[in-house]
């Protein structure tokens, strides 16, 4: 339900280096501090957040961050990371809807069927069911990207514990099976997404489960 050791320290090694180059060129966040190489690891939350909402709101500061030499010194490899998620990042508010012992599933929804789509999630440290105490469902403010082949999220979001309405729960669930069912999960965000699961098994999210935790 999360990235390897391996591939979370890939994914610091280009996002803190992002985060700063932009922030040396445009001071969002005064006391974000220089990565260090040999000590790849996230930084306060409260450092990078300025940075990371301006990077999302103006995603052409990633362009002008990738055309500097001064500030981007990326080899092909890493260039190719920043551009992938340059290309496929989605900032959106998503319904946590289950943990899955894959990845746990966001539900991206506006109550149109047709426009719903479900998206497996690893964490990066940490799975997201370790990092999210409240039980399913939840709504999430994020920003979802694309990382060799899976789905991430940026490492910070707002969780909001809600209280559903019976008539919501059967709403989300409802959505949830239906789209399940047409579209399957998507585990890739430039890709299509996986095969549905077959129609005899039961998901595990169900509004009795929901009930119980309560």
């Amino acid at each position: 339900m999360k990235l390897t050791d391996e591939e979370s320290a890939l994914f610091y090694s280009v996002w803190m280096p992002l985060l700063y180059g932009v922030n040396v060129k445009h001071n969002f966040s005064p006391r974000f501090p220089k990565p260090n190489p040999k000590l790849v690891k996230p930084v306060h939350s409260d450092q990078a957040l300025p940075i990371r909402d301006k990077i999302w709101d103006e995603p052409q500061l990633i362009d002008e961050f990738l055309a500097d030499p001064e500030l981007c010194s990326f080899n092909e490899a890493e260039r190719k990371i920043v551009l992938d998620i340059r290309a496929h990042f989605l900032k959106e508010t998503f319904i946590l809807t289950e943990h899955l012992p894959k990845y746990s599933v966001m539900m991206m929804t506006t109550g149109d069927e047709e426009s719903t789509r479900l998206y497996g999630v690893l964490g990066l440290g940490y799975s997201i069911k370790a990092s999210v105490l409240i039980p399913p469902p939840v709504l999430v403010t994020t920003v979802l990207l694309p990382f060799q082949g899976k789905i991430i999220y940026d490492g910070m979001g707002r969780f909001t514990p809600h209280q559903f309405t019976e008539k919501e729960l059967d709403a989300i669930f409802a959505i949830y099976r239906a789209t399940k069912r047409r579209f399957g999960i998507f585990e890739s965000l430039n890709s299509h997404s996986v095969a549905p699961l077959e129609r005899k098994k039961k998901s595990a999210v169900s509004r009795k489960k929901t009930k119980r935790r309560r």
